[in-house]
C-alpha cells in the first residue's frame, strides 16, 4: 500500500498541530516549578489578568520587581501572600481570641 504526499502532509500537519498542543501546555505550566515568575507565569498562577495585574504593579499594591529592561517579575511566595491577604476568621479563632483578651 503506497502512501501519497498528501496523506504525509496531513500527518505531518497533525503532529506539528500535537505538538503545539503540547508546548501550550508547558508554558501553562511553566510556573509550577519556578520561584520568581513573569506577567504571564504571574497571570496564570493567580488567575488574574495581566491588565489587572499592571494596575495592581502601577497603584503599588502588589509586590513586584523590575529588571533592568523594565521587565515585571514577581516572586511566588509574594503572589501567594497576596492573594491570602484578607483571612476571615473561623468562629473558634475568635472565640479564642475573645477568651484570651478577657483573660487579660
Amino acid at each position: 500500500m503506497a502512501i501519497s504526499l498528501e496523506d504525509i502532509a496531513i500527518q505531518l500537519q497533525e503532529i506539528s498541530e500535537g505538538q503545539n498542543r503540547i508546548e501550550e501546555t508547558l508554558r501553562g505550566i511553566q510556573h509550577l516549578y519556578k520561584d520568581i515568575l513573569d506577567i504571564d507565569e504571574a497571570s496564570a498562577y493567580t488567575g488574574l489578568k495581566k491588565s489587572y495585574l499592571y494596575k495592581l504593579c502601577s497603584e503599588r499594591k502588589i509586590p513586584h520587581y523590575k529588571n533592568s529592561g523594565k521587565m515585571l517579575r514577581f516572586k511566588k511566595s509574594d503572589l501567594s501572600e497576596y492573594q491570602l491577604r484578607n483571612k476571615v476568621k473561623s468562629i473558634y479563632e475568635l472565640e479564642d481570641e475573645a477568651i484570651n483578651h478577657l483573660k487579660y
